[in-house]
């Protein structure tokens, strides 16, 4: 894998070999186009295949071990499956234009978009928080609905509202050691520190959004003055 440290493709990648009990061979190196991640697969006998498109390596890598599919074995439920997938990675674009509006006004429409993403989002997931075994469309999500948690404890950002489905998930998943392994306290602080370092609105005191700073100190303006050490403590089933 070459990519950025703590970048979402990455971790979807290893995700998707750690649920296979893999590893992913992730040196510090840039890919070769630059600002991009890439996956480059060496079989024996076979030319070395690269993959520059997040969603066809977690093909790439479900076709490699047929005997741990984990996307649904019914064609209709599969198909829907591959368009939710699609749909949290369109939400995961959405978040990045988020973390780097560096004006209220580039964030307040980028939270407009990312919130139609991820209302739709809710609307299609269960109502429950234990989906059985992980499956593809959850290693699509883990990264975003993760992202989504760090940003709210970090800096207040309330991105999470009105999302109980999700936020389920997201305790679900956030229980699965595989996960558990890649997305982390140490994670977290590499993923706040980018955010903070980018100068992002998100993450200013003074770069609040309109209707936030409209309710002046009682509507959170300290409580967003800095970002807050993020720790996790997830209940794992007896």
């Amino acid at each position: 894998m070459a990519a950025a440290a703590g970048c979402p493709v990455g971790q979807r990648a290893a995700l998707a070999l750690a649920f296979r009990a893999k590893e992913l061979d992730w040196p510090a190196t840039e890919c070769p186009a630059p600002g991009t991640s890439c996956l480059s697969v060496h079989r024996a006998g076979r030319p070395v295949v690269t993959l520059y498109d997040s969603l066809a390596m977690i093909e790439l890598i479900e076709d490699l071990h047929p005997d741990q599919p984990l996307h649904p074995a019914d064609p209709e439920a599969r198909a829907s499956h591959r368009a939710l997938m699609a749909l949290a990675l369109r939400g995961q674009q959405r978040l990045a234009l988020v973390t780097r509006a560096a004006d209220s006004g580039d964030y307040d429409i980028a939270m407009h978009f990312l919130s139609n993403v991820l209302r739709r989002i809710e609307a299609a997931l269960p109502a429950t928080d234990d989906a059985g075994r992980p499956s593809n469309l959850d290693i699509v999500l883990a990264p975003l609905l993760w992202r989504i948690l760090v940003l709210d404890r970090a800096f207040g950002s309330h991105i999470a509202i009105g999302l109980p489905r999700c936020m389920a998930r997201a305790r679900w998943l956030l229980g699965q050691p595989e996960i558990g392994r890649h997305l982390n306290n140490a994670a977290a602080e590499v993923y706040i520190a980018s955010v903070t370092r980018r100068g992002a609105v998100i993450a200013a005191r003074h770069g609040l959004a309109y209707w936030m700073r409209a309710l002046g100190p009682e509507g959170g303006e300290k409580r967003l003055a800095r970002p807050q050490p993020v720790k996790w403590a997830v209940q794992r089933p007896g």
